[in-house]
């Protein structure tokens, strides 16, 4: 097998380019007599790594994409390709895609063909009587099999008028499964165009496919329908069409929220690195006078190029750490530790950040915190991302309080905030892939938009969950649960 080429050469000209700059910063300040301190330029071959490794991803996710979902296909089609449909991929995800949809399509026809021979062997063999057909047998000819169907199905004749329906169809066009059978399709799905579509390819007859997803707008709620159909040839009342509705309202989202994430992680990325370059410059120029600069300002460039280059590595480490969550690749390595030690670490993190913002910053710990058995960093991600937002989404002269508890059998973390709030409709989604709170308030803060989702998915692989109460503003707890280590050995024990 061939590897996939698509992406060693935008890997090649990241690596490039990132070669590229390094060398003429170094061949600059080599040639240019500029001096400067010996940190420089591993901090500058580190924000160049960073900026390589998150376009390199970013390339690469595509293909990630489509081999997860012909991995999910190939599982799939496992039980048959009597429906072949169901195991069909969307062709311009990748070649690998439309490569599997002809080859789906052939083998379904090849059975189909199979079975029809069968069928005609059967009846020569019996004379023509009523001996049950290889189709029958095999329940093909079920009406419940359509019946119990996830996805609306409609045989639509070329008069434009619904012959069948099952309940699922009912349900997504908002009427029971009987009120739509003898009913006009233009009548049933208004958008344009696809009731004409839907009655060429009945009056065809012939095997051409069709799809279309459109917006719904019912009752305010807005929904995603993606309609597929393709001819039937003729049946007791002429020609017909089959014509498949699914509710793809939560994968229109995700892609809307994908999108929207690239922008912010560009954002995100670029500001770090600005502020970078711009301190390393301000160092050079220090350095460039001979050293007379006044050691405070050094020291001052110095820390902000480290929390900056910090901040490099967390944006990048959420996004590897989403991929791995989408893919099902997230392991842990799991050791026993100590939570006051993470607590600690927050404190010294966030303390300079909260004071910076005017914010006050509290921890209410226990006299002796319990053992907990978990993966160290992931936990660390965890609470960093709570803590983070919380200061992220309180306004000056506000607070943020950390309060630790335990039972013995469970580690609680509460973090509790004097900012914004969210809504109640929010707070069901806050922990999707992607998804920000829709708040005017918080409109102009850039984020990820997977901080909330990557707490979430961490906590629940060590047993616990994060749940939240807000009121919209007045602020919000977000609070994190995880079995002690005593906790996980009497599970284990039982």
């Amino acid at each position: 097998m061939k590897s996939d080429t698509r992406f060693i050469g935008p890997g090649v000209l990241v690596a490039a380019a990132s070669l590229g700059v390094g060398a003429i910063v170094g061949a600059w300040m080599h040639y240019g007599n500029v001096s400067a301190p010996a940190w420089a330029p591993p901090v500058i071959v580190g924000a160049l790594a960073a900026t390589a490794a998150v376009l390199g991803w970013s390339w690469a996710k595509p293909a990630i994409v489509s081999m997860v979902a012909l991995r999910d296909a190939v599982r799939a089609s496992r039980s048959g390709l009597q429906e072949p449909e169901s195991v069909l991929l969307d062709a311009g995800l990748s070649p690998e895609a439309a490569a599997w949809n002809t080859l789906v399509t052939q083998a379904a026809a090849a059975i189909r063909s199979d079975l029809e021979r069968r069928d005609r062997t059967d009846v020569g063999e019996t004379g023509g009587s009523s001996r049950p057909s290889k189709a029958k047998q095999t329940g093909r000819g079920d009406p419940g099999v359509v019946e119990s169907l996830w996805m609306g199905v409609l045989v639509v004749g070329s008069s434009g008028k619904v012959e069948l329906a099952n309940p699922s169809a009912g349900v997504l066009l908002g009427k029971g499964g009987a009120e739509v059978v003898g009913q006009a399709l233009e009548s049933l799905i208004t958008e344009d165009g696809v009731a004409s579509a839907v009655m060429e390819l009945a009056v065809e007859g012939g095997r051409r496919r069709w799809s279309e997803t459109v917006s719904r707008d019912r009752a305010g709620v807005r929904s995603s329908l993606r309609i597929s159909a393709r001819g039937m040839g003729d049946g007791p009342n002429g020609r017909r069409a089959l014509v498949l509705l699914e509710d793809v309202t939560r994968q229109v989202v995700a892609d809307e929220a994908r999108t929207k994430f690239v922008e912010h992680a560009t954002h995100e990325l670029r500001t770090p690195l600005t502020n970078v370059r711009l301190y390393v410059e301000e160092l050079i120029d220090l350095e460039s006078d001979g050293g007379s600069a006044d050691a405070s300002e050094r020291g001052r460039a110095i820390n902000v190029i480290s929390q900056e280059v910090t901040r490099l590595e967390r944006i990048v480490s959420d996004m590897l750490s989403a991929s791995e969550i989408e893919s099902g690749a997230m392991s842990l390595t799991m050791a026993e530790l100590n939570a006051e030690h993470l607590i600690e670490e927050l404190k010294q993190e966030f303390a300079v950040q909260a004071e910076g913002k005017g914010l006050t910053l509290a921890f209410e710990l226990p006299p002796k915190f319990p053992l907990v058995r978990g993966d160290r960093d992931k936990l660390k991600l965890a609470l960093h991302n709570l803590v983070g937002n919380a200061i992220k989404y309180t306004p000056s002269g506000g607070s943020v309080r950390i309060r630790v508890n335990s039972d013995g059998t469970m580690l609680t973390v509460a973090v509790s905030d004097t900012g914004v709030g969210i809504s109640p409709e929010d707070a069901e989604r806050i922990f999707d892939r992607f998804y920000r709170a829709k708040n005017e308030a918080t409109s102009e803060i850039v984020g990820t938009g997977l901080g909330l989702t990557l707490a979430r998915e961490v906590v629940r692989l060590h047993g616990g969950d994060v749940t939240v109460e807000s009121q919209l503003g007045r602020g919000s707890t977000f609070t994190m649960t995880i079995p002690t280590r005593m906790q996980q050995e009497e599970r284990a024990a039982a």
